[in-house]
């Protein structure tokens, strides 16, 4: 087989557990953030005041009805917190190590070096593992040089779940040149999957992407799929499918995750091995306005 083009086009936007989450859904914000710092002179010397404030990536406010705290590996203890969701305690200061946890979410761990007579803020955010992202329309096209029988075995990193042609731990099909595949007698454009992965393992740069007009977005795939790689044919049916979707908000936020970004979402085996791969997976989600989020374009 002389060249393979696979381009895999999907999007994370729907939690299964949760319905339709929020304009956040898609940004990640770092679990452990050191806030503002003021000098209290009132303290003693052997003081410094440490407020926590608690929150929870993905909006599921009621895990944090379960926050825990251990300070330098001591016995955990169950930290009271306000309506707003902060703690306060006056410990000494200096150099400490911290753990947080809640009910269904990661650990948060965090070192501080705090300096006498002050009192400091920090934000932690915790990661809901039980949401899922719903993986939508991942298509792959194969191209060899001529009519030639392939092979493709999917290693989806969450579950599977719909797919056509049906998939049996792989498909194996024959290929034409033209694009076309035959599965059993039958045609098809392309090979389809969906699936489902937990949201928090879903890793990117949310400095990096761009913030999109609906009035530009068929402007802007048009450029940038160009750009990535996909024919005319694998244009039409990204755009027929995405933009409509995209055009119920005014301001969309995008993110592509190409080629070995790809293997947080799914990896994928040829046979035989394709001389030429592009795996391409979109994030998006609605904004506000183009001041919401400060990004690098891709």
């Amino acid at each position: 087989m002389n060249t393979l083009f696979t381009t895999l086009l999907v999007t994370g936007a729907l939690a299964a557990n949760a319905g339709k989450l929020e304009s956040g859904l898609l940004k990640s914000v770092a679990p452990f953030r050191e806030g503002k710092v003021e000098t209290d002179k009132t303290l003693e010397a052997h003081q410094a005041v440490y407020k926590f404030h608690f929150n929870v990536q993905y909006q599921n406010k009621k895990t944090l009805k379960t926050v825990w705290l251990k300070v330098d590996n001591c016995e955990k203890v169950k930290p009271v917190l306000d309506s707003l969701g902060w703690c306060t305690y006056t410990m000494a200061p200096g150099k400490h190590n911290f753990e947080f946890c809640a009910d269904k979410c990661q650990i948060v761990k965090g070192e501080t070096n705090v300096k006498p007579y002050t009192r400091n803020e920090f934000e932690i955010t915790f990661t809901d593992t039980t949401v899922v992202v719903v993986v939508c329309k991942p298509v792959i096209y194969l191209y060899p040089k001529e009519e030639f029988p392939v092979t493709v075995k999917l290693d989806v990193k969450g579950e599977l779940g719909f797919t056509y042609p049906t998939y049996h731990d792989q498909w194996t099909v024959l290929a034409y040149p033209n694009g076309k595949i035959q599965d059993e007698g039958t045609m098809f454009n392309y090979l389809f999957w969906d699936g489902k992965m937990p949201a928090h393992k879903l890793k990117y740069d949310p400095a990096v992407g761009s913030v999109v007009a609906k009035a530009e977005l068929t402007g802007f795939f048009h450029r940038n799929l160009s750009e990535l790689g996909f024919t005319s044919w694998e244009m039409q049916d990204f755009m027929t499918y995405w933009v409509p979707k995209m055009l119920e908000n005014d301001f969309n936020y995008v993110h592509f995750l190409v080629d070995e970004d790809y293997e947080q979402i799914a990896g994928v085996t040829v046979t035989p091995k394709p001389d030429h791969m592009l795996r391409v997976y979109m994030l998006w989600h609605p904004v506000k306005d183009k001041n919401t989020v400060t990004c690098i374009p891709q």
